[in-house]
């Protein structure tokens, strides 16, 4: 006699997912803002070199010339390094926090005051992680350059 069970799912039902986003949001609101500051702040920087790498290869000549539709295949392809590194590292990236914090303010757990100062401190953590960043790529620019900058006065 064969007997038939149900084949174990190893996922969780949306009900559960939602549960989790906003148990997570509940934490997220109790974090130290240093410390949020500091995980939003490196956020910025991982971003950008996602950013950067997909840039660098959707502007080959070449292949905007000849073969346009790959070279966007291919920098679409590289884009999510940032992201994996940002999920990887454990920073907190601002379009994430938006998700969290509003689920677990929607189920009341966290308070309004609590999701705008986490999001202040998110997005300005983020916008200053990426500034550094860009600081970091111009600086490194001028450094190569061997011909003084012109005088604009």
């Amino acid at each position: 006699m064969l007997h038939h069970t149900l084949p174990v799912m190893d996922a969780f039902t949306p009900q559960q997912t939602i549960e989790l986003v906003s148990r997570i949001g509940c934490k997220k609101s109790h974090m130290r803002l240093d410390k949020l500051w500091f995980n939003s702040f490196m956020a910025g920087p991982l971003l950008g070199f996602g950013c950067a790498v997909a840039l660098s290869t959707e502007t080959a000549p070449w292949y905007q010339e000849n073969a346009p539709g790959l070279i966007r295949t291919i920098g679409a392809v590289f884009f999510p390094i940032g992201l994996v590194m940002i999920v990887l590292s454990g920073a907190d990236l601002f379009t994430s926090n938006v998700m969290f914090m509003l689920t677990a303010f929607l189920h009341r757990r966290v308070t309004f005051a609590d999701l705008l100062i986490n999001w202040v401190v998110s997005f300005l953590g983020n916008l200053a992680g990426m500034l550094f960043f860009m600081a970091i790529i111009t600086g490194c620019e001028y450094s190569q350059r061997t011909q003084p900058l012109p005088n604009r006065y």
